[in-house]
């Protein structure tokens, strides 16, 4: 699975090698001490929550290609674009959700290894994990296989990779900010 510049996909194939565009961090340049070098690839890689009667749940969805639920993830948007922008346009159109509050930034990025199909590798790369608070009904789009609404507990269980993981952990904390 990949993606280029503006487009979007699920992340978790291939194990811990997420594939992913080559895409540069020009508009997330004041995120983080760990800023990734602009010719890195590096992908946003977001937690809806959904704060209802019965707590705080992780939003995660189905691919038709990867057996587990995954985060989503997202190029980082263009210096024309912002990241509140950018994510909600992704959660509208893939989950039909609105955020609630601007989006959360991780300030640690995660190393890992991603595909660089126009270059035919895999290279290091970064993940940057993003909290967005959410409203409305979870509803996937037509490329999409489903929409799980899960406890924290549940969510770190279904992921099937250390990365998504750690990435899933990172922006859950954003919360108590």
């Amino acid at each position: 699975m990949t993606a280029g510049a503006g487009q979007t996909e699920a992340a978790g194939p291939q194990g811990d090698d997420l594939g992913v565009g080559d895409v540069g961090v020009e508009s997330l340049q004041t995120v983080g001490p760990e800023t990734p070098a602009a010719t890195d690839p590096v992908r946003l890689v977001i937690l809806p929550v959904l704060h209802g009667p019965d707590g705080v749940r992780c939003i995660l969805v189905r691919s038709p290609d990867w057996p587990h639920p995954v985060l989503l993830s997202l190029a980082p948007p263009s210096a024309h674009d912002s990241l509140e922008a950018a994510v909600g346009d992704l959660l509208r159109a893939r989950l039909h959700l609105r955020l609630t509050a601007a989006p959360l930034v991780a300030p640690e990025r995660l190393p890992a290894r991603m595909a660089q199909p126009r270059a035919g590798r895999s290279s290091p790369g970064w993940l940057i994990p993003v909290l967005a608070a959410v409203e409305g009904e979870p509803e996937h789009d037509a490329l999409l296989d489903g929409v799980e609404t899960l406890t924290l507990e549940e969510a770190l269980e279904a992921l099937s990779t250390s990365i998504e993981r750690a990435a899933l952990r990172a922006a859950w904390a954003l919360r108590d900010l």
